[in-house]
């Protein structure tokens, strides 16, 4: 795990959903280029008793001189997470576009 990556909430989830969770973060945090912040992930699990479960994730992305806050929410945990990052690389790409 990347060391400017912050990840609570886990508690509910099961290691290959945590590992998942983990990689899809480091590869794709590589997209957002030429910015070196801090990411700070909170994770929930809805509906754990049921067959399907609904994953939400609010991300804040610290940089120097601002705050990205992101939300996304799935049922599928690979998109979610995605979905996640692809937020904050278009907040990124707003903010500082030239």
């Amino acid at each position: 795990m990347d060391q400017n990556i912050i990840l609570s909430g886990l508690e509910h989830f099961d290691d290959t959903e945590k590992t998942k969770i983990e990689t899809i973060l480091n590869s794709d945090l590589n997209k957002i280029k030429g910015f070196s912040g801090k990411l700070q992930v909170q994770a929930k699990k809805l509906n754990k008793d049921g067959k399907r479960c609904n994953y939400i994730f609010t991300g804040k992305y610290y940089l120097s001189e601002d705050m990205i806050h992101v939300e996304s929410s799935e049922w599928e945990l690979e998109k979610a997470v995605h979905v996640l990052v692809n937020r904050i690389n278009n907040s990124v790409k707003h903010k500082y576009k030239k």
